[in-house]
């Protein structure tokens, strides 16, 4: 129940942000969201920079990391195996390396048989 919680809250963050931080223009074509400002209503802008400090704080266990600069933000997804869900920043126990864009070396086996 507790994994359920914090992944719905982990996904709640991440929605907080791109629901509540103004849209910001970007060249590259990558979508940025300005903190500094709230989309419409007074105190939308506290939600999302709450979301935004909820998302550095759980830091490297997230499926998706926050770059900032300045007070405009994007997200980045986080490689992770498909099928144990580690990632760069939270090895397997043990250890483990890549052996693939989404598999690490300790569910090679595993991967095999399906």
């Amino acid at each position: 129940m507790l994994d359920l919680a914090v992944a719905i809250a982990d996904h709640t963050a991440r929605s907080d942000v791109e629901c509540y931080a103004r849209i910001a223009s970007n060249p590259i074509g990558q979508t940025r969201y300005d903190l500094s400002q709230a989309q419409d209503v007074p105190g939308d802008e506290v939600v999302a920079q709450r979301a935004a400090e909820y998302i550095r704080l759980r830091g490297d266990i997230l499926p998706y990391k926050l770059v900032c600069v300045d007070e405009t933000v994007f997200f980045e997804d986080v490689r992770s195996c498909r099928v144990c869900g580690c990632t760069d920043g939270q090895a397997c126990p043990g250890g483990c390396s890549w052996v693939g864009p989404d598999l690490c070396s300790a569910c090679v086996d595993e991967a095999q048989e399906d």
